[in-house]
């Protein structure tokens, strides 16, 4: 749902204003309205950055960065990255923070760095090894045979893919470039890699390198292993590989009592930096007066009461908040922001897709939160399917949603929900792995525990062999498109009326008209097995000034929208039909494959795996397809602009 918004100006003395900001950004409520733009009051200009506090800035963003680097390496240390916030950090002025970052940075920045330092210097020698051991450990065979001397340089270096066979061209090559003086030896290390190594004279090699920088994918060798041989290089290395982690643990291990004594001190200062400097820049969005602030911003309703509270217990009546009248023009400018139960909330990711709704409309999350867990489960309908989408999402959810965040939380809920939907609609059609409960019941055992409810009974068997049961599945899945459809257009006609855009409202009046007169004639033939009866007439009156109304509203290609356009998006929901048929057919298969033996079994379980992944992702597009497509084009009025309230970092 979206949140109603109010707009408010707050009027204060200038000599307030540092603290009035530093709270606001505290609170982080405000969307802040540029008064930059605004040109048509005499007496208000923009606010702008004196010289010396655009100084201070670069300053606080300069000590930020030093800070934050400093932060990086202690961060990956610490157990508990919780951070003690000082309370009262955010009211301290500039000079106080730059002192207290210089300090820090002073005490612990030059060790950190000489530290990290060596211990990245480590690191890239320890890759370079292992690449370099690598290469040398496949052709040592062959290079025992070169002899090596006092000048000589060696150079690994390794060809992929396409340029794998090219070693003979680079051989003629270097003998070119070292008149002979050189011994290359190469061997395959998979099918697509050719690792080599080439030994020669030291005189020429610049002439060697310059040539293989431009042709192959050169591993250096460490400096100080270069002029050796390569029996004695590859000890070095190896005695190299076993020193190194031991030496990088060393400096972690100096490295850990900085991080746990300077990490919180370190996080708290660089947050009230940034959050300084933000509130510097934006001090161009405010308007002045010769001795006032002046603060133009929205803010949910519900949040005012608070904002003036915080306000008048600092500041009484000398900082005024009042809330403004708006017109049309301001509520096309105001902010959207969205708010729903924490059962659809999930689905507001996917919204993102889209820019977001404008303001005063209504916000479709709850429409797709409540459809698509429908369309999905109707296509799965598999307790065995079910499961196992709901297993398999739980986990990953419980693996990944640390690390991930919002969007593992997000995605593993809309599926644990589409799973449960699938659970629901298999115990309704009792269909577990497809058939296995109808081939242990048998078809005595079915008609034993089959149970009627006037029209309906259950077990309801998605089997296209019982008789008009296909038939069946195809009305259930028009009416379910029928409802969606229906919503669509109740939505539609609430949003026109709101934008006051009458003749839009009209034509999605004429369009609901017409899809109820299409309904009430399909379920009158549904009924008495004929396309006519006594509500013909009247339901084809209704029909024609339906069309009439739709074309009204919006002009004649509404005629064909109105009409075909209706009965095509109809026709799209048959998709529900035909895709859980195909997965309850391929099941069905599966499971008669089983019936046989072993490598029966064994096939079973390979096709109800495939069906299991395909029987996901295919609901799961088409269901959000319907939504996205067949429902959002009767009703969604995009184009709002997001809230982005002016927040501190903690």
């Amino acid at each position: 749902m979206l949140v109603t918004m109010a707009k408010i100006e707050m009027i204060g003395p200038k000599k307030y204003f540092d603290n009035a900001i530093a709270l606001l950004q505290q609170l982080g409520t405000l969307d802040i309205e540029d008064l930059s733009k605004k040109e048509d009051d005499l007496l208000l200009r923009k606010m702008d950055i004196d010289p010396q506090v655009l100084e201070s800035r670069n300053n606080l963003r300069n000590l930020l960065v030093r800070l934050n680097g400093v932060i990086s390496v202690y961060e990956p240390l610490v157990a508990n990255k919780i951070t003690l916030e000082d309370k009262k950090v955010w009211e301290k002025d500039n000079s106080y923070l730059t002192k207290q970052a210089e300090g820090i940075l002073k005490k612990v920045e030059e060790k950190t760095r000489e530290l990290v330092s060596k211990k990245k210097h480590l690191e890239l020698e320890l890759a370079s090894l292992q690449r370099y051991h690598q290469v040398l450990r496949k052709v040592y065979p062959l290079a025992q045979k070169i002899m090596p001397t006092q000048d000589a340089e060696t150079v690994a270096f390794v060809l992929e893919g396409e340029y794998a066979d090219t070693v003979n061209a680079i051989d003629k090559e270097i003998g070119k470039l070292t008149e002979n003086n050189f011994e290359l030896i190469s061997t395959p290390i998979d099918e697509d890699t050719t690792a080599a190594i080439v030994v020669f004279n030291k005189k020429y090699s610049r002439k060697v390198h310059k040539f293989l920088s431009n042709s192959v994918k050169e591993i250096e060798a460490p400096s100080d292993v270069k002029d050796l041989s390569i029996d004695k290089v590859l000890v070095q290395i190896e005695d190299k590989q076993k020193s190194y982690p031991q030496e990088i643990a060393k400096i972690e291990k100096q490295l850990k009592p900085l991080a746990d004594e300077w990490y919180s001190k370190s996080k708290v200062i660089s947050n009230a930096l940034h959050n300084k400097a933000e509130q510097i820049e934006a001090m161009p969005s405010f308007g002045q007066t010769d001795y006032t602030f002046v603060l133009h911003a929205w803010l949910p309703v519900k949040e005012l009461k608070d904002l003036k509270k915080q306000i008048s217990e600092r500041w009484g009546q000398k900082i005024v908040i009042r809330q403004l009248e708006l017109d049309h023009h301001d509520l096309e400018k105001a902010p959207v922001a969205i708010d729903n139960p924490g059962w659809a909330s999930p689905f507001e990711i996917f919204m993102k897709i889209f820019q977001p709704p404008r303001y005063g409309t209504l916000d479709p999350t709850i429409f797709v939160a409540l459809f698509f867990p429908i369309f999905f489960g109707f296509i799965v309908g598999d307790i065995g399917y079910g499961l196992v989408v709901l297993t398999t999402v739980t986990l990953l959810r419980l693996k990944f949603m640390k690390s991930k965040g919002d969007m593992v939380d997000a995605t593993t809920r809309i599926f644990q929900y589409a799973a449960i939907a699938s659970i629901v609609f298999g115990i309704f059609y009792l269909e577990f792995f497809g058939t296995v409960i109808e081939k242990m019941l048998g078809h005595q055992g079915i008609e034993e525990i089959t149970v009627h409810f006037g029209i309906l009974k259950w077990p309801y068997l998605r089997d296209p062999s019982i008789k008009n049961r296909l038939q069946e599945f195809i009305f259930v899945s028009l009416y379910i498109g029928f409802a969606h459809l229906f919503t669509s257009f109740i939505m539609g006609i609430i949003n026109a009326r709101k934008e006051m855009a009458y003749k839009h409202m009209w034509e999605k009046v004429g369009m609901l008209g017409f899809l109820i007169a299409v309904g009430v004639f399909f379920t009158g033939w549904l009924i008495r097995g004929i396309p006519s009866g006594p509500e013909t007439v009247p339901i084809s009156v209704i029909a024609v000034l339906s069309v009439g109304l739709a074309v009204y509203g919006g002009g004649p290609m509404a005629l064909m929208e109105g009409t075909f356009g209706v009965i095509g998006n109809l026709a799209s929901y048959l998709r529900l039909m035909s895709l859980g048929f195909a997965g309850a057919i391929l099941a069905g298969v599966a499971n008669d494959f089983a019936a046989g033996s072993f490598i029966g079994i064994f096939l079973a379980i390979f096709l109800h795996v495939i069906n299991v992944i395909v029987h996901t992702v295919s609901p799961a597009i088409h269901s959000f397809r319907l939504n996205f497509l067949e429902g959002f084009g009767k009703f969604y009025e995009e184009g709002g602009r997001e809230y982005k309230p002016f927040f501190a970092r903690r």
